[in-house]
């Protein structure tokens, strides 16, 4: 529910005319969330394999983070454009 309300947020950001680099703090925020649930894994996986791929999705994440930010700055954008 927190990763719906920062992309919300982000958008709506956009819609009012906020600055371009907000959306990076709605992908922070999404950046954060999916950290305490990958730490939450690696806790429970202790082998070295599993703890390496844990890390891969981390950055994985980082960039889905950045990718779904920035795509709801740009749908607040163009909303704000068609009115």
């Amino acid at each position: 529910m927190l990763a719906y309300i920062a992309i919300l947020s982000t958008a709506t950001a956009a819609y009012f005319n906020a600055p371009i680099w907000t959306f990076l703090i709605g992908a922070a925020a999404l950046m954060l969330l999916s950290a305490v649930d990958h730490r939450e894994l690696a806790e429970s996986y202790a082998k070295p394999y599993a703890r390496s791929a844990i890390g891969w999705a981390a950055w994985q994440s980082a960039g889905h983070a950045l990718i779904a930010s920035g795509a709801a700055y740009l749908l607040g954008y163009l909303t704000r454009l068609s009115f």
